[in-house]
This record gives C-alpha cells, structure tokens and sequence, in this order.
C-alpha cells in the first residue's frame, strides 16, 4: 500500500512547495539525459532510438550497471525531450533547468543508422570513419549535440522566459 500512495505522490510539487516557503530557487535536474537502463520500458520499447558503436552494440557498462543511450539525432528522442522541459517548465513554477552531461553520447557511439545515413548525405556518400576519435567525425557528433542544446533553449525560453538554462559539464 505504501508504494501505490507513493506512486501518486507529486514530488516534484512538494520540493517546488517547499523551496518556495523556503524562499528558495528550484531547479530540477534531468539526471540521466540521453542515457537508459538497457531494461528500462523505453529503451525496450524503441530500440531504433539507440545510438550504437561501430560494431553495431548498444549497451555500455558502467560499474554494476548496464546502459543504453538514446541517439540526440533521432528526431522522436529530440521531441521526447523538448516535450519533457515543457512539460516541467509548464506545470511547475521552476527557476529553469538542469541538463545532465549525459545529454551528450559516449564516445565510441554514434554508428547507428540514423547518424550514419546523415554523416553520408552530408559528406558526398562518405562513410563515417571506423575511428571514433577521428576529429570531423567527432566534430559532426558534437555539433548535433549542440543543436539539440539550442532547440532545448529554444524551447525553454518560448514556455517560460528568464528561466535558468544549465548543463553539466564532462
């Protein structure tokens, strides 16, 4: 019974609550960013939104821990998340947003479908290069991190203007 009580607990509203009596700012951090569980609902529901190694892998462990990443390319991953800092920045009288450094993608990710087929349009059919380090194709990866930055601020700022943007940095 307590966990179904729990269950339909606001959390998020009582620690906004809280600050506000407190004369606090609150700003939620989305911890995770761009990384799942490998068991989680969504990351079973849409494996297409994973981005992978070159060996075409998903999961990456860390410590006991195995996880996924979403590819910050896939338009769906990139509405999920504009959808997820509107929805907060309407619902709750937060002072802005915390972005995770894992909003970015481990490094040797990437080789996906999705990323592949964009890197070739752009690049006159060319494949992307079997080294991860390479630095344009470090450089390509990286820039569509930073347009999902600017559509996230975007966004933040058309639903609740003068709000805090942040992000963690790696």
């Amino acid at each position: 019974e307590m966990c179904i009580r729990d269950r339909r607990r606001d959390v998020l509203a009582e620690a906004v609550a809280e600050c506000r009596r407190l004369g606090l700012k609150i700003v939620p951090w989305l911890e995770f960013g761009m990384m799942a569980p490998q068991e989680s609902t969504l990351a079973q529901r849409h494996p297409d939104w994973l981005t992978q190694r070159r060996d075409g892998t998903t999961n990456y462990t860390y410590g006991e821990h195995v996880r996924v990443w979403l590819n910050p390319t896939h338009p769906e991953v990139q509405q999920l998340m504009l959808d997820l800092v509107r929805d907060i920045l309407s619902r709750y009288n937060v002072d802005g947003i915390q972005l995770d450094d894992h909003f970015g993608m481990p490094i040797e990710a990437g080789y996906d479908a999705l990323n592949v087929a964009k890197y070739k349009a752009e690049r006159q059919n060319q494949e992307p290069p079997a080294d991860p380090r390479d630095p344009d194709w470090m450089a390509w990866r990286s820039q569509r991190v930073s347009d999902l930055m600017a559509k996230l601020r975007q966004t933040m700022r058309d639903t609740k203007p003068n709000v805090y943007f942040s992000l963690s940095p790696n």
